[in-house]
């Protein structure tokens, strides 16, 4: 009887240690310099169905457990295009992912005022001589070291002393 419940409680102790798991680990990197992606996500789908998921950790690293199998890997972080990457994960083995995402800024849409540094905003419409909305384009286009002296550029405005 003895012998028995050695043998279940080995079997219950040990299972874990002889059966491998399967599954994907690897790091997110950034592939202008080497420094690792926090928190860039990483999901897998199957047939284009979505299994799991994760983020990357301090390290950029990440594991996920899943079952033997040919499954579909996009891997995405804010700022840089997402890459899917097909894998193949095998029995009983950590299949190890290095992914190397590329940053590509894109170039911002800008009003011409802020291209052309030579062109001026009238301050008044003469076809319709009211009061002159502020935009934040316009006060970000100014090079001025304080409000009041934005703000004396605008009809009706005036600053006190």
């Amino acid at each position: 009887m003895k012998a028995v419940g050695l043998t279940i409680v080995l079997s219950v102790i040990l299972t874990p240690f002889l059966t491998g798991q399967s599954g994907i680990r690897g790091k997110v990197l950034d592939g202008d310099n080497p420094e690792e992606l926090i928190a860039a996500s990483v999901a897998v789908y199957q047939q284009g169905v979505f299994q799991q998921g994760t983020a990357t950790d301090f390290d950029g690293f990440f594991q996920i457990y899943l079952d033997p199998g040919k499954y579909k890997m996009e891997v995405s972080y804010i700022g840089y295009p997402s890459k899917v990457v097909d894998i193949e994960v095998p029995i009983n083995k950590l299949q190890t992912l290095n992914i190397t995402l590329i940053y590509r800024a894109e170039i911002p849409r800008l009003p011409i005022a802020l291209w052309c540094p030579d062109y001026v905003i009238p301050l008044i419409d003469m076809d319709d001589p009211g009061p002159t909305p502020i935009s934040s384009v316009y006060v970000r286009a100014q090079v001025h070291k304080a409000i009041p002296d934005l703000l004396v550029n605008f009809q009706g405005v005036s600053i006190g002393n």
